[in-house]
């Protein structure tokens, strides 16, 4: 599990459907890196 301030790499994404579209949408995409800002 990610910590906040650090950064990832997006390998792969395993959702359904309608939230795999979401998240294509919202710019998730596979060799993006993204950082964990803090938790919900």
């Amino acid at each position: 599990m990610l910590q906040p301030g650090q950064i990832a790499t997006i390998t792969q994404l395993h959702s359904e459907s309608g939230l795999q579209q979401r998240l294509l949408a919202m710019g998730f995409r596979t060799g993006r890196q993204i950082v964990m800002l803090r938790r919900g």
